[in-house]
């Protein structure tokens, strides 16, 4: 779906957990290191649920055209302050 090398771009995006958020973000970059298998997120911190963040099974979502992008959280999210890092499974389709 995409190449080695690409970063995605965006304003705003969240962590889910289920249907309840984890955390609110603002600008956001996903980036695929070549010849790599995650991807990495960086992002802003709006706001989060410290217990929420935690959990397993959390998908970052952001708006797009058209619908909204959306990857799974690789092992623990990273919050620094306002700087977020996790890493991503595969985007689902």
């Amino acid at each position: 779906m995409f190449r080695d090398g690409l970063t995605v771009r965006g304003v705003r995006g969240s962590l889910l957990w289920g249907y309840q958020d984890a955390a609110a973000l603002g600008t956001w970059a996903i980036r695929k290191a070549p010849n790599q298998r995650d991807w990495i997120l960086s992002a802003t911190v709006a706001r989060f649920d410290a217990f929420r963040v935690r959990q397993k099974n959390l998908m970052f979502t952001a708006p797009r055209p058209g619908g909204f992008w959306s990857w799974p959280i690789v092992g623990q999210v990273q919050i620094d302050g306002a700087a977020l890092m996790a890493r991503l499974g595969k985007p689902e389709q």
